[in-house]
């Protein structure tokens, strides 16, 4: 798929006629900000499947990319049981900036989960998802996997002391271990 041949599959989505649980793998298929853009304004549209679960790994949706889908998850309208996979995106700092805000808007679906690993969020990514999961802000029955980003000693403790605030999502289901430049293994 290239960019423009997302809109086809972005269309039947926001059209109200797919079933629960939908699984749809797009992933490395070079989307690129242009077709995540798409599949963003099928997901805001408020006519999505509950459950739904979208593949989008490797498709270098880049920072921009994450800003798209970060407005997206910030309107309110995406489904409950809402799971995207957004390994390998190339995200960045800035991206992990732009979820961590959606996550913090008060606007995300219950049960949201994001596959964020390998998206190169580094140490402010990394200082931006521990202070939206110490928000209290985060939607109920969050699951997150921030494994291998690149996070230092300091980013990954800081996480480390979020997950376990009074304010944390509760159920908040984390990827197992997480790892950083140090080689510090958090377990949840």
């Amino acid at each position: 798929l290239v960019a423009a041949r997302a809109l086809p599959v972005a269309q039947p989505l926001s059209s109200g006629n797919c079933p629960s649980g939908l699984s749809i793998d797009l992933s490395r298929n070079s989307l690129g900000p242009e077709g995540v853009r798409a599949l963003a304004e099928a997901l805001s549209s408020g006519n999505c499947p509950s459950g739904l679960t979208i593949n989008l790994s490797w498709n270098g949706l880049v920072t921009e990319g994450a800003r798209a889908l970060a407005a997206t998850l910030s309107s309110g309208k995406c489904p409950s049981g809402l799971s995207i996979n957004l390994s390998g995106n190339g995200f960045g700092p800035i991206g992990g900036l732009a979820l961590s805000e959606a996550l913090v808007s008060g606007n995300c679906p219950t049960g949201l989960a994001l596959d964020l690993t390998h998206n190169y969020l580094g140490t402010q990514g990394g200082f931006a998802l521990a202070n939206a999961l110490r928000s209290g802000l985060c939607p109920p029955d969050l699951s997150l996997d921030i494994g291998s980003n690149s996070l230092d000693s300091e980013a990954a403790r800081n996480v480390a002391a979020a997950i376990g605030s009074e304010r944390s999502p509760y159920p908040l289901k984390i990827s197992p271990e997480l790892t950083c430049y140090d080689d510090i293994v958090i377990r949840h």
